[in-house]
């Protein structure tokens, strides 16, 4: 739950720093990505490879210093691991509740509900693979991903998992669909 809350907040930041305006001198690669300029070119593909962590982290140590309230915030919880929390929610009507709540609460903060208050649906297997195909060879084009995975014996037969597993077999096809409400965490204790 908490590495998918963080995986939001940075998507929440990033949308925020694209909002605001707040590129850095000298981040391309960054730059580039709050600009809708990826692209599949080969510049593209080269700024997307050079986005890693330490340019994230990087650019969040400035950004904690940006005159952007909404911005510098988000940048300093992340840094310093004050990760929102969710609050699980079953039906889409108890999600809307909860929503109206806490964009209540947003506004009574001063701030915009739309970066404090995020509604986050998830749905987890615990067993699949998208990139093996039936064959053994990797996922391309003329291949459909699959949720089996093989094994290969000691000739280099294929053996789907789940034939020779029956746990796999019995958690293969199992999803977990989650909803959560994710905010501050101050904000769901007071």
């Amino acid at each position: 739950h908490t590495t998918r809350a963080a995986e939001v907040m940075m998507e929440t930041l990033l949308r925020r720093a694209q909002h605001s305006e707040a590129r850095l001198p000298g981040f391309t690669a960054l730059n580039r990505l709050l600009d809708g300029a990826l692209g599949a070119d080969e510049e593209g593909v080269q700024a997307y490879l050079d986005l890693d962590d330490g340019m994230l982290w990087t650019a969040m140590h400035m950004w904690a210093q940006h005159s952007d309230p909404v911005l510098r915030d988000l940048s300093t919880r992340l840094l310093n691991r004050r990760i929102f929390r969710g609050v699980a929610v079953t039906t889409q009507e108890e999600e809307e509740h909860l929503v109206l709540q806490l964009q209540d609460r947003a506004r009574k903060a001063g701030v915009p509900a739309q970066y404090y208050v995020i509604p986050d649906a998830t749905v987890n297997q615990a067993y699949k693979d998208d990139y093996v195909a039936p064959s053994g060879r990797r996922a391309t084009v003329e291949y459909e991903p699959t949720d089996r995975v093989y094994l290969f014996d000691r000739g280099g037969q294929p053996h789907e998992l789940a034939e020779v597993s029956f746990l796999v077999q019995a958690v293969r096809s199992h999803r977990v669909r989650e909803r959560r409400v994710l905010c501050p965490e101050e904000w769901l204790n007071g």
